[in-house]
């Protein structure tokens, strides 16, 4: 499950598709205790990440934190690396169930300072200082990055090398998504070649013991899509909606056919006999077993519902932008 505890963020990235910024609400610490520690242990969950916004920027972080550890669920936080003070990162480091997964767009201050909007060198400083302290205290899981024009391809090479040098397990590229700003950014990403050719230059830099996952990347092997393994992780809004999939309400949130709010499972806020095994099940049955893979390729799953929620497709239609048959779209 992912809890989005805060929508604020200190930092103005151009690509994000929370629309986070300096306002919005927070999921308080009360609420988390009484109304969704009770839903984690009766569904015997056992890993929680918390996002936002940046989670940092929610004043009870720690003891949302503490709460979590205190019931022997482990704990996942994606940041900016921002606002961690070392004193907390040396106190997490007795725990065995907690990590971060940090945000990194390049090794420049001109180039993720620009993509993150803060060109403030201090910040830059701090978040590689950051990074460097987790992968000290073996707290840093994974680099996530968005490729984008700003950064060369040398520069994410040398991220790569930074991420292994540091201890990440992993890095994580995922491109430039068509959901929130994001959908003004798009001249901002990689061309299809461009996208080859990072992955080219990269994925030599991976081991047994690190791995780099590339997401959406040109299909030019011409490989069945994934299935997509929606309803395998829940996410709960800053207000307690649950949604099957984050993604698809926010896409849903942009110019098309589709509503945000048939894409929420209820209320975990309002009520407190919501079943989410058995919600997960309605909302599978009605929106999504239709859905049968593309006429033309029976090789293939169902692709990415929410890009193709973005794309104004219904959702029984091809991912085209990846389809081996019809091979993805040039940028």
């Amino acid at each position: 499950m992912m809890l989005q505890i805060t929508q604020k963020c200190n930092l103005h990235c151009a690509h994000c598709f929370a629309n986070a910024s300096g306002t919005g609400t927070e999921m308080s610490l009360e609420l988390i205790q009484n109304k969704i520690l009770p839903q984690l242990l009766k569904n015997q969950v056992v890993k929680i990440t918390l996002t936002g916004g940046e989670p940092l920027c929610n004043p009870q972080i720690k003891d949302i934190v503490q709460l979590l550890l205190d019931n022997h669920i482990g704990v996942s936080i994606c940041t900016n690396a921002t606002l961690i003070d070392t004193a907390w990162i040396a106190y997490l480091s007795k725990y065995e169930n907690v990590h971060f997964n940090v945000s990194l767009d390049g090794m420049r201050l001109e180039s993720h300072g620009r993509f993150r909007g803060n060109l403030s060198i201090e910040m830059f400083d701090k978040i590689i200082s950051t990074i460097t302290t987790l992968g000290h205290y073996k707290l840093l899981n994974g680099i996530l990055t968005t490729p984008n024009t700003y950064a060369t391809i040398d520069e994410y090479i040398d991220l790569c090398c930074f991420a292994k040098k540091v201890g990440a397990h992993y890095v994580l590229m995922n491109p430039l998504s068509p959901f929130g700003r994001g959908v003004k950014t798009q001249q901002l990403a990689y061309t299809n070649n461009e996208m080859c050719l990072l992955k080219k230059q990269t994925e030599l830099l991976a081991t047994d013991n690190f791995q780099i996952v590339y997401i959406r990347f040109p299909n030019n092997e011409q490989k069945p899509i994934g299935k997509c393994p929606i309803g395998s992780v829940l996410y709960v809004f800053t207000n307690g909606d649950v949604a099957i999939c984050p993604y698809m309400v926010f896409a849903a949130n942009g110019e098309n056919r589709y509503n945000a709010k048939d894409f929420i499972l209820g209320n975990i806020f309002g009520n407190e006999e919501l079943d989410l095994s058995t919600e997960i099940k309605k909302f599978i049955r009605h929106y999504l077993m239709q859905n049968t893979a593309y006429k033309n390729c029976g090789a293939c799953s169902k692709g990415c519902y929410a890009i193709k929620i973005s794309n104004d497709q219904d959702l029984s239609d091809c991912d085209f932008d990846i389809c081996p048959l019809a091979g993805s779209k040039s940028k």
